[in-house]
């Protein structure tokens, strides 16, 4: 029982964080490169999540790491997934903008299939969208 006290605490927490960096996002017109460093400076402190190795990886590896190491739910992959989705559209960088957009793609496409029975509206408007 304890255990499970502990997992609840630590989804919380992660949910209450991916929270904090969704209103940074929609408070914000374009970001420079600068401000888009600045905001995967703050995943790594905030979650102890490296964006550009996350960015970088594999399918997989990327679901992996944060389902298995960093314990997301799917509730905040949900989350993470609309963060991605939006820092994409704000950022300058082309380059960015596309793992950005790859990695959101990713994370939709894992919701679909292992939705538990919910269904996502919007991720499914946005993986037609981003397909």
């Amino acid at each position: 029982m304890a255990q499970e006290d502990k997992f609840k605490r630590e989804i919380d927490r992660i949910g209450l964080i991916l929270t904090k960096l969704l209103d940074l996002l929609l408070g914000k017109g374009q970001f420079s490169n600068d401000e888009v460093a600045h905001f995967m400076q703050q995943c790594k402190t905030a979650l102890n999540l490296d964006l550009d190795e996350f960015l970088k990886s594999d399918k997989e590896v990327g679901l992996d790491l944060l389902i298995k190491n960093h314990k997301f739910s799917n509730e905040n992959l949900h989350n993470f997934g609309h963060i991605l989705y939006d820092l994409a559209h704000k950022t300058e960088d082309e380059n960015q903008q596309e793992l950005l957009l790859k990695k959101a793609l990713h994370i939709y496409e894992y919701l679909v299939t292992d939705s538990k029975g919910t269904l996502y509206l919007d991720v499914l408007f946005r993986i037609k969208e981003l397909q």
